[in-house]
């Protein structure tokens, strides 16, 4: 990939260290130029903070769906029917843990795109060719903050320093997008 051209392909001019003078780490046009000789628009990591909070915000409510499923196998074990509740939060736990592990990786490699991703026009593909990513490279990039984040007190900062290297970085690409080989491009 060649990142910085100060050209984008509809001939816009882009001073040379322009981003960097205001202290966006290296420059960057908003383009990428994939192997494949391919220039993608990047998505703007305000359009990539909005599909975080809109897919964080459709796993609360699944999250909170398992808990009402917890809550309804109370009730019912009352009422002597339904399930128990060491079988309500099992069932509660397996949703959440499905809902996490296969939403971000599952739809990035079907579609490119999350609910939230879709919401605010952008997509990942591969960094070498543009097309959509594996499930194992979707999974890697999920991966990556997940298993940060699994780290207790300092998890939280360095999930956090992981989603927002992007933002140094002349492809505006993560540490989760690097090492899944992946970019976020607008759609």
């Amino acid at each position: 990939m060649a990142y910085g051209d100060e050209r984008s392909p509809r001939g816009e001019w882009f001073p040379a260290g322009a981003r960097a003078a205001f202290g966006r780490g290296r420059s960057s046009t908003g383009w990428v130029t994939l192997e494949t000789g391919e220039q993608l628009e990047l998505a703007e990591p305000s359009e990539r903070l909005s599909a975080k909070i809109i897919d964080l915000l459709i796993l609360v409510a699944v999250i909170v769906g398992g808990v009402i499923v917890v809550l309804v196998a109370l009730v019912a074990e009352g009422f002597g029917i339904g399930i128990g509740l060491v079988e309500g939060v099992f069932l509660a736990a397996l949703l959440i843990v499905l809902a996490s592990l296969l939403y971000d990786p599952l739809l990035i490699a079907i579609r490119g795109q999350t609910v939230g991703k879709k919401a605010t026009g952008i997509m990942v593909v591969r960094s070498d060719n543009g097309e959509l990513p594996t499930l194992g490279k979707s999974f890697a990039r999920w991966a990556l903050p997940g298993v940060l984040l699994a780290i207790p007190v300092a998890g939280y900062f360095l999930a956090a320093l992981c989603f927002s290297s992007l933002t140094r970085d002349a492809s505006r690409r993560g540490w989760h997008d690097k090492v899944a080989g992946t970019v976020v491009v607008k759609t």
